[in-house]
């Protein structure tokens, strides 16, 4: 952390990115879920301890890591359970407001991304072929379909969110400049489990990997496929 002011920005790793859906069985808390305005206690002193608030959360690139802000505040004796270093433990009544774990099971739930083609009815077809790795070519366009199942169920209109990363192992780029080339492909939803990307014709895109990904934002569903720009 740094500090200045009473302000604090934290880094923290994106534990659902990191972990995927065994986040649950190692019982790891789902950082994708701390929100604007949630309290904690950062610190080791139950004399008087620091409590700060949240007041900014941003996903940062590359994908894994959340940065939040925080303003330091008080503690409230009403609500928070100082012995073990909660916050908002207790309601107003004085009643413990925290629910029991929830225990999600995720065997049964797959998670595939279909590279897709337009068939001679000008439907979306998906290649049936599961791969890693897709060669893509700068100028044109691609498509793309999520494909959730739980109990061999086809799951429709889970809510999802798609995004394109650029693979950069030797931190070869800047935090800008790879932002710039990530948005040099741009992602066309059609709906929460299709979608098309366009490909742009910069030079800056040549020999350059990428992966294209999704997750649904209760953290049940996530994948991945290689895109190698030829």
């Amino acid at each position: 952390m740094t500090q200045l002011d009473q302000v604090t920005n934290g880094w923290m790793p994106d534990t659902y990115q990191l972990y995927g859906d065994k986040l649950y069985e190692y019982n790891l808390c789902d950082s994708r879920y701390i929100q604007h305005d949630e309290r904690f206690m950062i610190t080791n002193n139950v004399i008087n301890p620091k409590v700060y608030q949240v007041t900014k959360v941003q996903d940062l690139v590359p994908l894994g890591i959340i940065k939040m802000t925080f303003k330091q505040t008080e503690v409230d004796k009403t609500v928070d359970n100082i012995d073990l270093l909660l916050c908002n433990y207790y309601n107003r009544m004085g009643e413990v407001r925290l629910k029991e774990p929830i225990n999600i099971s995720v065997e049964n739930r797959t998670s595939i991304i279909y590279h897709a083609i337009i068939n001679d009815d000008m439907e979306l077809e998906k290649d049936e072929n599961i791969v890693d790795t897709i060669n893509i070519s700068m100028g044109d366009i691609y498509y793309f379909i999520a494909e959730f199942t739980e109990d061999d169920i086809i799951m429709d209109n889970v809510e999802t969110e798609w995004r394109v990363t650029l693979i950069d192992e030797e931190n070869t780029y800047d935090v800008l400049i790879k932002e710039y080339i990530e948005n040099l492909i741009k992602i066309i939803k059609y709906d929460y489990n299709t979608i098309a990307i366009k490909v742009g014709k910069s030079k800056k895109l040549s020999g350059n990997s990428f992966i294209l990904s999704v997750k649904d934002k209760d953290g049940y569903y996530t994948a991945s496929v290689k895109l190698e720009v030829e």
